[in-house]
């Protein structure tokens, strides 16, 4: 077993999340990303986290996945130029370390500034 994926964009919809990670016997918890906002940039269609003190942000923990298949989330999630990074979540009032697709940019540096929407 892995440390637990929280997971923001796309791969919250159950069935996507099914066809790409694959079979498995894994548990999905609501979740919030504290001092983390998801947004999507101008000219991207995919999410982004970023970190931003006193953001909360919604989302799901996975835990419980295989090597197999966090190996099959990453392969989906390198293509769109995502990395993993550690990151705290809080699940029913409890911290929790997780790990999070994030893209390294320097957007991210920017993005208190830029012109964005709020993924949701």
């Amino acid at each position: 077993m892995t440390d637990p994926l929280f997971l923001y964009g796309t791969l919250r919809h159950g069935p996507l999340l099914d066809v790409v990670a694959g079979p498995g016997s894994e548990t999905r918890q609501a979740a919030q990303a504290i001092g983390w906002r998801v947004l999507v940039m101008p000219g991207f269609d995919a999410p982004e986290l970023f970190e931003l003190e006193g953001a909360t942000s919604p989302g799901s923990l996975i835990s419980g996945l295989s090597a197999a298949q966090v190996a099959r989330l990453d392969a989906y999630e390198l293509d769109f130029g995502y990395r993993r990074a550690e990151i705290m979540v809080e699940v029913a009032g409890a911290d929790v370390r997780a790990t999070a697709a994030r893209r390294s940019s320097p957007r991210a540096a920017r993005c208190s500034g830029a012109a964005h929407r709020t993924a949701g």
